[in-house]
């Protein structure tokens, strides 16, 4: 007699190797306008002085200084959509892209982006101490009025989240409706994410 294990949730983790530093020297002050442009309307699931661009930014896939990281997020993405086993009929491809900037003690809380197929969070500065991407089991909301032993919870808290620890120039690409957050940032440096919607184009 044996149990099985099934219905896996695949997220894909791969590292660009590219200069994060020339990167950041070269789009820095679109990302600090950006940052600007958003505070006054600001995500609502962030919390602390942590800024995301979406509701006022979400459009940087359209300058060209992001064209390698849309071409290395892309070919990622259809290596991934494949993996998924997603229709060959169709092909992935970021539709909007924005930026996360976390100060000291800020993260973002538990969201999704669900309807989106596919989203992407590519890491151009994570300090040490930055904080991990989270990700919630899909099923929790069920699964938590289960009788399982507190002692499981207590000492296996990978049991209900999953920490993803990133570096700088990783990328991490998930299905658009698992829910997902992020640890505090403990470090004085900020934590800089680029993120993007990918959905099926013809």
């Amino acid at each position: 007699m044996s149990t099985i294990n099934i219905f896996p949730f695949k997220i894909y983790h791969v590292s660009s190797g590219f200069d994060c530093q020339w990167m950041m020297d070269t789009v820095n002050g679109m990302l600090e306008q950006a940052y600007k442009e958003a505070t006054e309307n600001n995500q609502g699931s962030m919390r602390g002085n942590g800024v995301c661009s979406y509701n006022t930014s979400r459009e940087l896939h359209t300058r060209r200084e992001f064209t390698p990281l849309i071409e290395f997020i892309e070919a990622h993405a259809q290596n991934y959509w494949n993996d998924l086993g997603y229709t060959t009929a169709q092909k992935p491809g970021v539709f909007e892209m924005w930026t996360n900037v976390y100060k000291k003690d800020s993260f973002i809380d538990m969201h999704s982006h669900s309807p989106v197929q596919m989203t992407a969070s590519f890491y151009l500065q994570q300090p040490e101490n930055g904080g991990n991407l989270v990700f919630e089991h899909p099923m929790m909301h069920l699964m938590k009025h289960q009788p399982y032993d507190p002692n499981l919870l207590r000492n296996h808290p990978e049991f209900w989240e999953y920490d993803v620890h990133v570096k700088p120039g990783d990328l991490i690409l998930f299905p658009g409706y698992m829910n997902h957050k992020t640890r505090p940032n403990q470090s004085e440096q900020d934590r800089i994410m680029i993120g993007a919607n990918i959905c099926n184009v013809l």
